[in-house]
């Protein structure tokens, strides 16, 4: 009865072995460039930090060509960082099985998903979204997120 309850090991052919030599030293190598990219990332975040308390930003307002595109008032070493960011998180994606563009799309969905059911809360409260502080629409923002996990 006791030899019934041990696991059974197969027998690998020297094929399947040889698969098994190669497989895992790769598996390894893509943990370790994921690893590797993710750290890139924190790193580089940590210099927009440096740089954001070196420099504190000006205010950003849109330009009048695209209302989606700041108007420069960044530092050029604060856009060199962000641009530094984006790159090792876009290759962090890339390690990651994911696709930058979708994933990307996706998150502007929700984000724009998120405002519109947040200015719907807010018309339903009688809250003027373009007069309401940060820390209302921040509570609203908050109950929309919460509303979506359920």
């Amino acid at each position: 009865m006791f030899v019934n309850t041990m696991p059974r090991y197969e027998i690998l052919s020297e094929d399947a072995m040889a698969n098994l030599d190669v497989a895992a030293p790769q598996a390894l190598a893509d943990v370790l460039q994921l690893r590797a990219a993710l750290d890139s990332s924190r790193e580089e975040l940590e210099e927009v930090e440096g740089e954001l308390r070196r420099v504190p930003p000006k205010p950003v307002g849109p330009s009048s060509a695209d209302p989606n595109t700041p108007t420069p008032t960044a530092s050029d070493a604060l856009v060199q960082e962000i641009g530094d960011l984006l790159f090792a998180v876009v290759n962090l994606a890339r390690k990651a099985g994911v696709d930058p563009g979708t994933a990307l799309d996706r998150a502007n969905r929700k984000f724009r998903d998120r405002f519109e059911a947040v200015e719907r809360l807010a018309e339903r409260r009688g809250v003027e979204v373009e007069r309401a502080g940060l820390e209302a629409l921040d509570r609203l923002w908050d109950e929309v997120k919460m509303a979506e996990r359920t």
